[in-house]
């Protein structure tokens, strides 16, 4: 029989026993005081993974919520502020377009904004918009201050109501 091409199929009863043993792997690490990632080196103080275990899964945590950031800002229509035109991709982040953020992520809980758009399937209500416009909103009580630009206005203003 040739080789399977393209993702695995795994049921999810085949899936928790696999995350049981490898829970049971860094369990049996972490008693013999070695890493629990590796298993050779000894782990950090207050940590249970190795220098070199520690770095490499700072370093992949920070590239796929990389990935995650850009996959949500393409869905809300792409890496440009809908009430500024910034395009700076540093400076954009996600608002809630009618307010209560701070109430939303208390209710998601901890974790990533971002992650729950992708799980919700990206649901109406959100956009982008950049760090200025997003605070603007915040201390002028739902109105970004473009808004009270008549050229600004024409363009596509920051949806407040």
């Amino acid at each position: 029989m040739g080789r399977m091409t393209g993702p695995r199929i795994r049921s999810e009863e085949y899936k928790a026993g696999a995350r049981a043993h490898a829970r049971e792997v860094r369990l049996e690490r972490k008693r013999l005081g070695t890493c629990a990632a590796c298993g050779h080196e000894p782990p950090l103080p207050t940590r249970t993974l190795c220098q070199g275990c520690a770095a490499r899964q700072v370093g992949s945590g920070r590239k796929t919520l990389a990935k995650l950031r850009e996959q949500v800002i393409q869905a809300y229509g792409g890496p440009e502020c809908v009430c500024c035109g910034e395009t700076e991709r540093a400076f954009l982040c996600i608002d809630h377009v009618r307010g209560g953020g701070y109430k939303h992520r208390k209710e998601i809980g901890t974790g990533s904004l971002y992650r729950w758009l992708r799980k919700n399937g990206f649901p109406p209500g959100f956009q982008v918009l950049c760090f200025n416009c997003n605070m603007g909103k915040v201390l002028n009580h739902g109105i970004c201050p473009h808004e009270r630009l008549p050229i600004r206005r024409q363009k596509n203003p920051c949806v407040s109501a």
